[in-house]
């Protein structure tokens, strides 16, 4: 766990850094999660599997997107409340883009599960 805690420091300071000296989060944040990436691998650590989402508190209410593991999406969802607080949306639609996203979150995971239950079928059929 101190370990876990360490990396998340680590890549939370160089983010932070970087986007002080200018860069764009999305890219500070690959940046540096590549860099800890890399100084693990050196060590002989593996990187263990990490999952993001947004916290966005606006008018009293906080916004949380649903964590994923694919960084990509995760800076897409961001960017949706992003864009969504820049045009003055309101707390409802808020509220109303975190459940389209959840719910594409979710349809997401269960095609994953569905196409995973088949590999293994068809791997059993064909032994």
């Amino acid at each position: 766990a101190i370990d876990w805690h360490i990396l998340l420091v680590l890549v939370k300071r160089a983010t932070e850094a970087r986007v002080e000296g200018g860069w764009i989060f999305g890219d500070a944040l690959r940046a540096s999660i590549v860099e800890v990436e890399v100084d693990r691998a050196r060590q002989g650590a593996s990187m263990p599997v990490m999952t993001f989402a947004t916290y966005q508190n606006h008018q009293r209410a906080t916004v949380r997107t649903p964590y994923v593991p694919d960084l990509d999406l995760a800076m897409r969802h961001r960017q949706q409340v992003m864009d969504l607080l820049a045009n003055g949306g309101s707390v409802a639609e808020l509220c109303a883009l975190q459940q389209r996203i959840l719910k594409e979150v979710v349809a997401a995971r269960a095609e994953e599960r569905r196409a995973s239950s088949a590999q293994r079928a068809q791997r059993r059929y064909f032994r």
